[in-house]
């Protein structure tokens, strides 16, 4: 493994990345190397992250108890402050495609219901990444 690290092979610095992060709760060594794999593009951890997003929303059963989903986004937005997220041009397309109706208040982002939820939770998202 340091025979892949130290020649910055993007898959290794992604898995010790997470191997520091979470198994040894090292958090500085952990997004060092999270931040290297993200800046290689390392693309099956974009991947799993895009599919995994509803459907990790939906275990977390926000639609019961919403602020479970809170607390989580707060942990994620923590744990990504040190990684620098890279705009993708199909995020504008997502946020189209999950549009809510017009009855929804867009602009009141606490206020949701299960039409708007997932967009607002986007919009909360890009703000992150804008701020990037």
């Amino acid at each position: 493994m340091k025979f892949y690290l130290r020649y910055g092979n993007r898959e290794a610095h992604y898995i010790e990345g997470v191997k520091h992060l979470f198994a040894l709760h090292d958090r500085t060594k952990g997004m060092r190397h999270l931040k290297i794999s993200a800046t290689k593009n390392y693309k099956r951890g974009k991947y799993i992250s895009t599919l995994e997003g509803m459907n990790l929303l939906d275990v977390h059963k926000w639609r019961s108890n919403t602020y479970v989903v809170d607390k989580l986004w707060n942990q994620v937005k923590r744990s990504l402050h040190e990684v620098p997220i890279i705009k993708n041009s199909f995020y504008g397309t997502n946020m189209i495609l999950i549009m809510p109706p017009r009855a929804c208040e867009l602009n009141k982002l606490e206020n949701r219901c299960s039409k708007c939820f997932y967009y607002k939770k986007m919009v909360r998202f890009m703000e992150l990444v804008h701020r990037g």
